[in-house]
């Protein structure tokens, strides 16, 4: 029988595997109707609102005003690197491929997270995790080779997912060591991310020499909000929350795996883009390499 907590835990997972499976499809929506410079600036704006709500919330603004040199510097060199650079490469992917290829190119950020952990020195990989890892890549070189010509595929984008699947890997690390409290560390990197995004954003007009060419629509507005939150947002706190009461964190955290298939499913019903085959092995090799990678042992420095 499931214990009250583990319950509890289970529903916060399956609500932001649901959400998450949700947001490719949302990020595709958006797009068609607005270039990806200008959507991030809002969306990030309404993400460190929830987030410093949630400081309210919780009496944390002391925490967050804490204008502490170590903290502020870690703010703003994490704030640059998520939500500023990964979702400026994201967006620019989901804007110029198809959004199956992005989805899945975008998940191999996991395999990058066992690769830079060894070279940063946090593991040390066995010859069973090099062959995993092999298995990992292969996923990602069979999403890059594109056989079927009316998918829509440019290597530059391809290559910039991929980029953005080594810059979260380095957040999720660092971001890790950072010991404030998760509302108030993410709320100080969204504010910084916001500059980033202002500035950028404020550049990109300056450089067009041309006004906002879009016409602010009901549709725009909750599609900026549905992304805001259920990709940058909520889930966040909601795994936190599933995480926090588990009892078996194991059954918890292996239900993301759910997540990949099911966002691929839902963009097919959405969008209406037909599933490819190589975007189904790609996926099935990526995910492999990532469950074996739980299953293999890694010698962890502390």
């Amino acid at each position: 029988m499931i214990e009250r907590n583990q319950r509890k835990s289970l529903i916060f997972a399956l609500l932001c595997v649901l959400l998450w499976a949700t947001v490719a499809s949302a990020f595709k929506l958006l797009l068609v109707k607005v270039d990806f410079k200008t959507a991030l600036l809002p969306i990030n704006i309404f993400s460190f609102l929830f987030f410093f709500s949630l400081c309210v919330k919780t009496n944390s603004i002391k925490d967050l005003i804490n204008f502490d040199k170590k903290n502020i510097l870690k703010s703003v060199i994490m704030g640059f690197l998520n939500p500023f650079l990964y979702y400026n490469l994201l967006f620019y992917g989901y804007s110029n491929l198809s959004g199956q290829v992005a989805l899945v190119t975008n998940y191999s950020w996991s395999i990058f997270l066992v690769v830079i952990s060894a070279l940063l020195g946090f593991n040390k990989l066995s010859l069973v995790n090099v062959f995993v890892l092999v298995i990992g890549f292969l996923g990602v070189a069979v999403i890059g080779y594109n056989p079927n010509q009316e998918v829509k595929f440019d290597i530059i984008p391809f290559i910039g997912l991929l980029f953005s699947a080594i810059i979260w890997a380095l957040y999720w690390l660092f971001s890790a060591k950072d010991e404030r409290k998760s509302e108030v560390k993410l709320a100080s990197y969204f504010f910084f991310g916001g500059i980033y995004h202002l500035l950028y954003w404020v550049a990109n007009l300056f450089q067009n020499e041309q006004t906002v060419d879009f016409v602010v629509s009901l549709e725009y507005v909750l599609l900026v909000i549905y992304i805001a939150l259920f990709e940058m947002g909520l889930t966040f706190y909601l795994w936190e929350k599933a995480v926090s009461y588990s009892e078996n964190i194991t059954l918890t955290t292996n239900l993301i795996f759910i997540t990949p298939f099911l966002s691929v499913l839902i963009l097919s019903q959405v969008t209406g883009e037909i599933i490819q085959f190589s975007t189904i092995i790609g996926l099935l090799l990526i995910v492999i390499s990532i469950i074996l990678q739980r299953f293999t042992k890694t010698n962890m420095k502390n």
